[in-house]
């Protein structure tokens, strides 16, 4: 019921599914279900549709766009749903390292900003001299190895059905592009 609208989706609008989510709610919560069980994300909901999105500068230079990913909206749920369950996981165990102030839950950029802050006062209150070194990798999540991601998860713990799972998630998936239509 907390699926937004107005959000981008291919396949059935989020909207029919909002409306029908008394009705198909069981039978989804069948699909997911099973598919954790046997450890297969299924390939119809491997597919993506990538939108050229225009960032300004030259338009015939491919660099100046940035790719947009829409999933369908079961797919969407889906995810969240695994999000969910790995995120719980990965706090009950307490995996996540401290300061890993990024794309989690009452943690924000202002927090790691203090903590730069607290370290810089406290290395020039003891005449300590401070370095800090700032990466900003392009298309990070594009260049992950699959294979290194994978033995991570077995490290943190995540083996057999559920490790098969997210192999199955990132295997075949399928992406489609549109070109821009020009009058």
């Amino acid at each position: 019921m907390n699926l937004k609208v107005d959000k981008s989706t291919i396949g059935i609008p989020r909207k029919c599914i909002k409306l029908a989510a008394n009705h198909i709610h069981e039978a989804l919560a069948i699909v997911f279900n099973q598919s954790l069980q046997q450890g297969i994300f299924p390939d119809h909901l491997k597919t993506s549709k990538v939108t050229p999105v225009d960032k300004g500068g030259d338009e015939i230079d491919p660099f100046n766009y940035r790719p947009i990913s829409t999933l369908s909206a079961i797919a969407q749920i889906f995810e969240k749903v695994v999000c969910k369950q790995i995120v719980n996981y990965l706090e009950k165990h307490e995996i996540l390292y401290e300061f890993q102030f990024g794309f989690r839950k009452g943690h924000s950029t202002a927090q790691a900003i203090a903590e730069i802050t607290d370290n810089l006062r406290k290395a020039i209150d003891n005449n300590q001299y401070s370095c800090g070194v700032f990466l900003d990798f392009s298309k990070a999540f594009d260049t992950v190895n699959h294979a290194i991601l994978l033995e991570k998860l077995q490290c943190y713990g995540i083996r057999g059905v559920a490790l098969q799972f997210f192999t199955s998630y990132l295997v075949n998936s399928c992406q489609l592009t549109f070109q821009k239509q020009t009058s």
